[in-house]
């Protein structure tokens, strides 16, 4: 499928920002933030490395399974596996990387093991760059260095994003963030705007979208946005006739 570029007019980007905000309030929908177990806002305390650790373990799971299976998962390898050290990162590659391979199934981490693999290779990463400190990772920086140092770990891309949104969220650090553009929300944007989920390869052209409805922090989107595609529009059986954003949706109104 070639990539075209969507044109949307700014007043009409404006009200469905507006609309989209408004139906996350209507919801009473706070944000699904798994990770509020261990990141305490700033103004609080200072987060512990204990807690930093395994609020990256818990983020580096959160992809391709659902959200709460990958927190779970993390409190078990972190509290129950390993009883819970500060020292994270040390106690996972304390063993070589060919052993922890061969406990994938054993500890079902996650489904892929991919995943399970990467969680020893960042986590070696870490110790070697950071200490084993996962708040050397982003204490005392903005955003956007913070997105690059995650970007340099290999993190990916989209959970990059949602690691600096979920530390801008609680005040650990400053700047701006991007929406993460999943399989949810390109789906509902996607309708919403052109009539069709957007595919993969648009996920740039949903940025560029979304830095175009809030240039100070499009990360203010996302959770809007992940609300409408899981309660609204989902994959089957969309619920058009109750979405407040109907009158807008080139879906509903095309179809």
């Amino acid at each position: 499928m070639r990539i075209l570029k969507t044109n949307v007019d700014t007043r009409r980007l404006d009200h469905i920002k507006s609309r989209l905000l408004l139906n996350a309030r209507r919801l009473n929908a706070a944000p699904q933030n798994f990770s509020s177990i261990w990141l305490l806002p700033s103004s609080l305390r200072r987060l512990s490395k204990r807690n930093a650790n395994k609020f990256l373990l818990g983020s580096l799971l959160d992809y391709q399974i659902p959200g709460h299976v990958a927190w779970t998962n993390a409190r078990r390898l972190a509290e129950q596996i390993l009883d819970d050290p500060a020292d994270l990162w040390e106690e996972v590659t304390s063993i070589s990387q060919s052993h922890w391979k061969r406990k994938w199934r054993k500890y079902s981490l996650h489904r892929f093991p991919a995943a399970h693999d990467r969680i020893w290779r960042i986590g070696k990463e870490i110790v070697v760059k950071y200490h084993g400190d996962a708040r050397e990772i982003w204490e005392h920086q903005n955003s956007e260095i913070v997105l690059r140092r995650l970007g340099n770990l290999r993190v990916g891309k989209q959970l990059s994003r949602m690691v600096v949104g979920a530390l801008i969220d609680s005040g650990h650090i400053h700047g701006s963030g991007d929406v993460k553009v999943d399989r949810h929300i390109r789906r509902a944007f996607g309708r919403l705007l052109v009539g069709r989920g957007f595919v993969e390869r648009e996920v740039d052209e949903v940025t560029r979208i979304t830095r175009r409805m809030y240039p100070s922090n499009p990360w203010v989107l996302d959770w809007p946005l992940f609300v409408l595609a899981t309660t609204v529009c989902t994959i089957r059986d969309p619920k058009c006739a109750n979405c407040e954003l109907s009158a807008d949706c080139y879906y509903f109104t095309k179809r």
